[in-house]
């Protein structure tokens, strides 16, 4: 029989905080955030209380009755939940691999299962892939920093890589395919996250992990995500990896779309404008007649850089910054009125391909230059910093609604995504409209843990305010 050299209570605590991308100060943070006025007035400093959650979860000492139902509240769990759960087994193996714990995600029967498969990889069949695939989406729910992300979905990785020995072949293939998604997503993680080598070592197992499997069009699709590493592999090889994966043969119509885009921000970031503007004028080209629908297996994530800002994000480092500001109010002018937003954009409908120009907003097709584009303050609330009215802790779930609209973007895409359109206006002299952008993209960023979108706004250059040069004279 399993055991462990710490109380279960402790065990579960600590599995329970680990599965929500909690660091310790986080979580008193967040029992802090919990507290009435009164309650709050009682609990020890941020950093004592820290380490109070360390002697939690080593078992050193169990919670009071008063913080127990703390520890409850910020959870969103009775008691029951928090401390014991259904049966003492998941608690154990989720101890033991640090894969995540999420209490209500499946029944008891599949936790129990998916452990009895780690235990014995021979039990594992397409439950155990689909066990995992879900629990890899929940911890995606949690709008974390990226490098939390990454360090949570790690041992789910692990776990499945370790079937790969022992499992039946009739479900070898889908453990393979799965770990091959599952490195490419913590790839993009670690590249968000500012690890460069991270980023790269990912997604080199995700290549193999697809080659293994055998899958041409998983191949490709992982050949396409590291295309867009630009900031890991430097703008050469992002455009040798697009050309090679649609040289590849196999390739949806959003794959080729996206190699394209990408391919194009290494020719731009390399100077190359004809280059450039030619991927982005294809990239917008629609699918040809009687194309299949894409399979969700190798349909592409939303990128963490919308079309619309990559295409503006090209035109600025090709010195178009004014074509680039055209292009990002035009999008702003239809999000008013109810278009696709930055963010929502989907594949293959942007037309920034174009040479700047005078015509250019009668060829897009949007309204004449517009209001600035302006950043939503209720989603910058929504996605990947403090709660709405100011409480401590960490943000909402994507998904949530706020201000009447549903938000799939994570907190350190939005930073990134300002910090681009900040860079576009302080670089077409907008510098009043570049700062106030600069400093909601700064304060996101920090938040959500975006060292992509610092690493953006480190690189911003406000042009001098005239205000500053003014002399009074007498």
């Amino acid at each position: 029989m399993i055991t462990i050299d710490i109380p279960l209570w402790a065990a579960r605590l600590r599995a329970l905080r680990e599965s929500r991308v909690w660091s310790r100060p986080d979580l008193a943070a967040r029992l802090r955030g919990a507290a009435s006025e009164d309650e709050r007035d009682r609990l020890p400093s941020p950093a004592a209380f820290a380490e109070t959650v360390r002697r939690w979860e080593s078992g050193e000492r169990r919670p009071g009755d008063a913080e127990t139902d703390l520890l409850c509240r910020a959870f969103g769990l009775s008691e029951r939940d928090l401390f014991a759960g259904e049966r003492s087994g998941t608690t154990l193996w989720h101890h033991l691999t640090r894969i995540p714990l999420v209490p209500g995600l499946v029944d008891e029967d599949e936790e129990e299962r998916a452990g009895r498969a780690i235990e014995r990889p021979e039990r594992a069949d397409e439950a155990t892939v689909r066990y995992f695939q879900t629990l890899a989406d929940a911890c995606l729910r949690a709008d974390r920093p990226p490098s939390g992300l990454a360090a949570a979905l790690r041992p789910v990785f692990a776990a499945v890589e370790g079937f790969h020995r022992d499992a039946r072949p009739a479900v070898r293939r889908s453990l393979l395919a799965f770990a091959s998604r599952e490195a490419e997503l913590i790839s993009r993680l670690e590249h968000e996250a500012g690890n460069a080598p991270g980023a790269r070592e990912w997604s080199d197992r995700a290549i193999g992990e697809a080659r293994e499997c055998a899958d041409t069009l998983l191949e490709t699709y992982a050949l396409v995500q590291r295309a867009g590493l630009v900031d890991a592999t430097g703008p050469r090889e992002a455009v040798e990896v697009a050309v090679s994966a649609r040289e590849r043969g196999r390739i949806t119509a959003g794959m080729a779309a996206a190699s394209r885009r990408y391919e194009a921000r290494g020719h731009a970031i390399a100077g190359e404008e004809d280059l450039c503007h030619r991927c982005l004028e294809e990239s917008a080209w629609p699918p040809g007649p009687g194309e299949p629908d894409q399979d969700e297996r190798y349909r592409l994530d939303p990128p963490a850089e919308p079309e619309v800002v990559l295409c503006a994000g090209c035109l600025v480092d090709l010195g178009h910054a004014g074509g680039a500001v055209e292009i990002l109010e035009q999008r702003g002018a239809r999000e008013a009125a109810g278009g696709p937003g930055l963010g929502e954009e989907p594949f293959g409908v942007g037309r920034a391909g174009t040479k700047p120009g005078p015509e250019r907003a009668e060829e897009i097709g949007g309204p004449e230059r517009g209001g600035p584009w302006h950043s939503r303050p209720e989603r910058a609330e929504e996605i990947g910093g403090l709660e709405r009215g100011g409480r401590e802790g960490g943000g909402l779930e994507r998904g949530a609604a706020v201000g009447g609209r549903v938000s799939f973007e994570p907190g350190y895409a939005a930073a990134f995504t300002m910090a681009r359109v900040a860079h576009a206006y302080a670089e077409a002299h907008e510098r009043d409209r570049a700062a106030t952008l600069a400093r909601e993209a700064l304060d996101l960023a920090r938040r959500a843990g975006a060292a992509r979108a610092l690493r953006e706004l480190a690189a911003l250059h406000l042009p001098p305010d005239p205000a500053a040069r003014r002399r009074v004279l007498l």
